[in-house]
């Protein structure tokens, strides 16, 4: 027998499951109208596709809860399929497929620790730390006028990667970097 929870118990972040598909609550609203029943309305993320749907319900319904496994992996290198992680509990290395890392994979790099969400001894999602430090590969020069606003350029990260950083920004020197939209955060 599954174990059931309300609809009205969703918040945001929490996970369900219905007609054997695992779902993150994304948003969570709760609507009363009147004299009518109470409805509740979510933005849900399903685990399997990563799709992205709005589900309403009743507020007296009931949905599935789901049992998921959070590991805390290192991420080792990168093969032409998966990226390959190290896990302490685990004999084997992890392999992810690069499809379900996404773009999230330009900010992995050997020895960063990420969280790895499982569904039925399957991995579902990758989430990395939110800030991660990088070395500046290539700066252009400081080329700045007399501007009275601030002032960005394209800088190349040790990742290969191409972020907006201040103009006093130089090769060499560390940034921090927003992992979810690849902004730059400060230097390091």
């Amino acid at each position: 027998m599954e174990l059931m929870i309300e609809v009205t118990q969703l918040r945001n972040g929490t996970y369900f499951k219905e007609d054997g598909v695992p779902y993150e609550v994304l948003n969570y609203e709760h609507i009363k109208m009147g004299r009518g029943t109470a409805n509740v309305k979510i933005k849900v993320r399903n685990l399997l596709t990563g799709a992205i749907i709005m589900k309403g319900y009743i507020s007296s319904n009931r949905v599935e809860d789901v049992e998921l496994e959070e590991k805390i992996a290192v991420y080792q290198y990168r093969t032409n399929t998966d990226y390959v992680f190290e896990s302490e509990n685990e004999d084997e290395p992890l392999e992810i497929p690069i499809e379900l890392v996404g773009e999230q994979g330009r900010f992995l790099k050997k020895g960063m620790e990420a969280h790895l969400l499982f569904y039925e001894g399957k991995v579902l999602s990758l989430r990395l730390p939110i800030k991660a430090t990088f070395k500046v590969k290539e700066a252009p020069p400081d080329a700045r006028g007399n501007s009275a606003n601030a002032s960005y350029k394209e800088v190349l990260l040790e990742n290969n990667v191409k972020v907006k950083a201040p103009m006093f920004i130089k090769e060499g020197d560390e940034l921090v970097i927003d992992t979810r939209t690849g902004d730059y955060v400060s230097r390091a």
